[in-house]
């Protein structure tokens, strides 16, 4: 958008500044420049205005004039307040009347119609004005039209008096299969989303971007109806897009320009007509509001929050002062600031708003830099995603692949994997039949991929999803389950390896497998555990029952790890507890004890441990038949232990197995 600095001048009389210096604090404070170019006497400045899309009222030399003036302390000759003031009186009357059909494409639309005028070429003055910033002139009224754009922001348009239709303007959409032929001379083929300006019986202009040829100003004009009006942002955008004609006025409009500007605007333009081509009022200003007008908002602001938020100690004073040479009008409170924001300002509604425009009036450089004041380090729990993370990388590096299965599923998977169809939530409106249903397990997603997977022998997996249960009050809530599958004879001592060293990586100790005899889920067969962490349950671990692997066509053993992945989460922890390396060196020793068969190692495990405190470790060592060969370390932090405390501690073992399991013991 090309700026002229003579033009900024006769916003700011009191502008010193040279062309450079004004756009220095044009990039600092409001959008970078991207050249300066002098033509004449004047210097052209060049704002990049894609970075002021928010600042509507920017696209004028007006709001352009604001900014700089605040910049630089200096009086702005605001002439708005003057203009809208300001009443035209007709000498006599001609008709003309105003129908809005689409009130939600036009919030407002100001008109009068002006006769006796002489159409020529403007002044040199002007048509060096509008040239440049890159508007070619084409005669006096047209030129005034566009001046006035380029000062106030308001596109205008004028309309030949006699070739509308009985003084009549209807704003309405394009009818079915309608044409116009815009003033480029292209005919154009219009939508029912396009807003017209018509007559009663044609269009004879695009709302907001361009008008028609059967109502263009010629030499031969004496009588025109000058248009100021306010048309939706939003269809502007499209309609221009649509009709791949993007003006000088569109350009505005999508901007969504606040709708107190148009009056003010037809007024300056009706003055100028005046002036410049002799043009004489004839008719009332017809001001018809669709919408209300845009009022001022107020802003409560903080002044300890704003110091806070910025870094600065600036006193009410000096915030005062910088708000108002921005036009926001303020009374202060002690504390508290309220702030008043005119209607052309639609991006302040926040206190972070107000605080970038002190900043930015202030000057960027002025907010020292600091270092965070909060304590950096450990403190408290992470965030569930660093433990989500944590889990996938534990697992991945222990070889596991990282699969993702549809939340979605259908009605065939669920009876394959031993499910009743009545306990699952259906889609109302499913896409296809094979995705029906909300999944209540991942075990059925991990066992299609084992099935499409089947020439893999050693195939270790995980999922990390959500399933989808049912309330009793017809509720749905979702609960995140971490899955992980191991194929192969002893996927199962597998598996529960690998999950011990998932919670060992994640810091959580206290793991115990207590064996099932019976579960929840059908699909779970011989050894089957549920795993507890500190006495609270978070998942079972257990091998697929071969009926289920059957249904899906699967030869190899399989066991699945289902645990809740938040309750199995709640337990971990960054903070390790620091033990010093021994200074004693330990006793180790092997015990082997006959037990039944299915006895459950854990237990055994936990109940040595728990015999004395100077026991340190104790692991299972060998397996055969009924015997169960432990070895156990004795160890104490101040002193070498000797053969008689170990030897009492051993016979307490002993005992202690021999009530429990009442089953023959011996020692190797």
């Amino acid at each position: 958008m090309l700026i002229s600095y003579h033009w900024l001048k006769k916003f700011i009389p009191g502008l010193k500044a040279t062309p450079e210096q004004v756009a220095e604090k044009i990039t600092l404070s409001l959008v970078e420049v991207e050249s300066i170019t002098r033509r004449g006497e004047d210097a052209i400045i060049d704002i990049e205005n894609k970075g002021i899309t928010n600042r509507p009222d920017c696209f004028s030399h007006l709001g352009v004039a604001r900014e700089v003036a605040s910049y630089f302390d200096l009086k702005l000759d605001d002439p708005l307040g003057r203009l809208t003031k300001t009443r035209l009186k007709p000498a006599t009357k001609l008709p003309l009347a105003v129908e809005v059909k689409a009130t939600d494409l036009c919030q407002r639309y100001n008109a009068v119609v002006l006769t006796n005028l002489t159409v020529a070429p403007s002044p040199r003055w002007l048509q060096a004005g509008l040239e440049n910033c890159g508007i070619r002139p084409i005669n006096n009224v047209v030129d005034i039209t566009n001046y006035v754009m380029l000062e106030l922001g308001q596109p205008l348009h004028a309309f030949d008096y006699e070739k509308v239709e009985k003084g009549k303007i209807i704003v309405r959409r394009a009818q079915p299969k309608e044409q116009i032929t815009t003033l480029d001379g292209a005919g154009r083929d219009l939508n029912g989303q396009v807003l017209m300006i018509a007559d009663s019986k044609k269009a004879i202009g695009i709302a907001g971007i361009m008008g028609g040829k059967n109502s263009e100003i010629t030499f031969q004009t004496r009588t025109i109806v000058l248009e100021a009006a306010n048309f939706n942002a939003i269809n502007n955008r499209l309609s221009a897009k649509f009709l791949k004609l993007r003006t000088e006025a569109s350009t505005r409009f999508e901007k969504d320009l606040e709708n107190n500007l148009t009056y003010p605007a037809l007024i300056r333009a009706t003055q100028l007509l005046q002036e410049l081509a002799g043009a004489k009022v004839v008719s009332d200003v017809i001001d018809l509001k669709t919408k209300p007008l845009s009022k001022p908002k107020e802003i409560t602001l903080s002044l300890s929050w704003l110091n806070n938020f910025l870094g600065l100690s600036l006193t009410s004073a000096e915030v005062k002062g910088i708000l108002q040479r921005l036009s926001l009008e303020l009374e202060i409170n002690k504390d508290s600031i309220i702030i008043t924001v005119p209607s052309y300002r639609r991006d302040l509604s926040l206190e972070a708003d107000i605080a970038e425009e002190v900043a930015r009036i202030l000057g960027y450089d002025r907010i020292p830099i600091t270092l965070p004041q909060e304590q950096m380090g450990a403190e408290g729990s992470p965030p569930l995603f660093f433990w989500r993370r944590k889990v996938k990388e534990t697992l991945v590096g222990l070889g596991f692949t990282e699969i993702h299965t549809y939340s979605l599923i259908g009605e065939d998977i669920i009876k394959k994997a031993g499910y009743t169809i009545e306990t699952h939530s259906r889609l109302r409106n499913p896409l296809s039949e094979d995705r029906i249903y909300l999944r209540r397990s991942l075990i059925p997603g991990i066992l299609e991929v084992i099935a499409e997977n089947g020439s893999v022998e050693k195939l270790k997996i995980f999922e990390s999803a959500k399933i989808f249960l049912d309330e009793n009050n017809g509720d749905i809530f979702e609960n995140e389950v971490l899955i992980a599958a191991n194929c192969g004879e002893k996927s199962f001592l597998t598996l529960k390896g690998h999950f011990e060293a998932l919670a060992e990586a994640l810091g959580i100790n206290d793991v115990e497998f207590i064996p099932l005899e019976h579960t929840d889920g059908p699909w779970l067969t011989g050894r089957v555990a549920e795993i507890k962490i500190r006495g609270e349950f978070v998942g079972v671990l257990g091998e697929i029952s071969p009926q289920f692997l059957e249904n899906f066509s699967i030869a190899q053993r399989i066991t699945i790890l289902n645990i809740g992945l938040e309750a199995f989460l709640n337990f971990a922890t960054v903070f390790k507890t620091y033990t010093p390396i021994p200074k004693y060196p330990p006793i180790i020793e092997d015990l082997a004890f006959n037990v039944p068969v299915y006895t459950h190692v854990g237990q055994m495990i936990q109940s040595i441990k728990q015999v004395d405190g100077l026991i340190n470790n104790v692991d299972l060592l060998d397996s055969f038949d009924q015997t169960r060969t432990f070895r156990i370390t004795y160890q104490h932090q101040e002193r070498t232990m000797t053969d008689r405390e170990v030897g009492k501690i051993r016979k307490e073992i002993i005992q202690k197995m021999k009530i429990k399991f009442a089953a023959e013991l011996k020692q190797l």
